[in-house]
Order: structure tokens, then sequence, then C-alpha cells
């Protein structure tokens, strides 16, 4: 899946012009048409749905923003948004096995605190943006004000360094 839509990506980004939004667009649907479908798994649309609300608030977050935030970068947020999940996605499967309880947690505060690090709107209203995180039972216990792009590098710097002998 990471494969397919970076892929897309590049091949959005070698047309000119490009339809404004047009990654987010297709992550916003994908989410959708995930939480619509009635053969979808409880996973997948608990996940699907994440994104669909992350996606929401970005985009009224955007357009009630003071400042002029481009099409590209809600593309580009969509986009690292979705990296964001399957990294975290891979990181949980690989230390979900017996034994590996406490690593799994050592990956969920890791991935939590990224996306709490690199808020990407500074809202002050921490009961919305922050209310998958208080959820005890979210797959995806992240803010929903995040700078994808940011957390999804912190991310990756902070596994490169992971060491899981050191738990």
């Amino acid at each position: 899946m990471k494969r397919i839509l970076f892929s897309l990506a590049l091949a959005l980004a070698a047309l000119q012009p490009l339809a404004a939004q047009q990654v987010y667009e297709m992550v916003l649907a994908s989410a959708t048409q995930t939480v619509n479908n009635p053969t979808s798994n409880f996973t997948q649309v608990r996940l699907a749905q994440f994104k669909k609300t992350a996606l929401t608030y970005m985009r009224q977050q955007a357009e009630s923003a003071d400042t002029a935030v481009t099409y590209s970068v809600l593309d580009y947020q969509a986009f690292y948004l979705n990296q964001f999940i399957t990294s975290f996605l891979r990181q949980v499967i690989r230390y979900s096995g017996e034994n590996q309880g406490a690593l799994r947690q050592a990956i969920l505060r890791l991935f939590i605190q990224c996306s709490l690090d690199n808020p990407m709107w500074n809202d002050p209203d921490t009961a919305t943006t922050q209310a998958y995180i208080t959820e005890n039972e979210e797959l995806t216990p992240f803010s929903l004000d995040t700078n994808w792009q940011k957390a999804f590098e912190e991310s990756e710097a902070l596994l490169k360094q992971f060491n899981p002998a050191a738990q």
C-alpha cells in the first residue's frame, strides 16, 4: 500500500498542472469507502475513521487559518498521515509476539509522542485534538493537530535509534 501511494504521489507530481488536493481527496475517498463498506472489518473501519476525522479536521483548520494554506500542503499532510499510520501499524505488528508487550508499549508511546510533539495548528482545543489519545480503546491514539510530515520524519529517525535489547 505504501509503495502504491508513493508511486501515485510521484506520478501525480509529474503531471502539470495538478488538480488541487488530488492526494488529499484520494486518501479521504479511500477512507470514506472503507468506513462505508459493509465488508470492511472492525480494524479497517477504525483506522479509516481516524484518517477521515484527521483529514476533515485538517481541512477545517486550513480553511479557518489566518494564513493561506495551499492545497499542496493538504496533499503532503494527507500523504504523510497515511505514511505515519502505515509505519505505526508495521511496528505494532512487529512487536505483537509473545513476551513483547513492553516493546509494543514503547513503540506506542514513541508514535503518540511524535504526534504530540509536532502540532500543525497549535489548536488550544485539546479536548478535540487529543480525543483519540484520551480514549483508551483507540487503535490510532494520535493528536488530530499534527504536522504529519514532521511526525513521520521524527518517528522514522527515532525508530532507527530504537534498540529493543535496551528495553
